[in-house]
């Protein structure tokens, strides 16, 4: 009897820790979120120090892209295509598309874009290191 309670509570505690972790779309999605909500303080706390951001005017750091995101409002975001490819135990990179709505400096702005992040992990939490996105035509 002790045995059959010891196997159920160890199956119970498998299926909450599994529940409970943290995929790489649920981690993109999280920051998505973060930006849609202005929660800057989160969206910061997901990036690395030494962040790099690539987009179509340049290359930004942290401190960029936090002004960048202040600055905008983002309406709404739609995810497709997710991949996640572990480079090794600690580095991931996704891609993905993004479909999205907003209003940057007065002007309204939508579309597709392609984005790529690439997560570190540094002492059990995964962070931003790298992300880049381009306009489809």
């Amino acid at each position: 009897m002790h045995f059959t309670r010891a196997i159920a509570a160890a199956i119970i505690v498998t299926i909450s820790t599994a529940a409970a972790a943290e995929t790489p779309l649920q981690r993109e999605i999280a920051v998505w979120n973060a930006v849609k909500s202005k929660r800057l303080a989160e969206f910061k706390a997901s990036m690395s120090p030494d962040f790099v951001g690539m987009y179509s005017w340049g290359t930004d750091n942290r401190a960029e892209e936090l002004k960048i995101v202040h600055d905008q409002t983002l309406h709404s975001f739609a995810l497709s295509k997710f991949r996640a490819v572990p480079v090794d135990p600690d580095n991931l990179l996704v891609t993905y598309f993004a479909d999205v709505r907003g209003v940057e400096d007065g002007n309204e702005f939508s579309g597709r874009y392609s984005n790529t992040t690439l997560w570190h992990r540094d002492g059990g939490k995964w962070l931003t290191v790298y992300h880049g996105e381009a306009k489809g035509k």
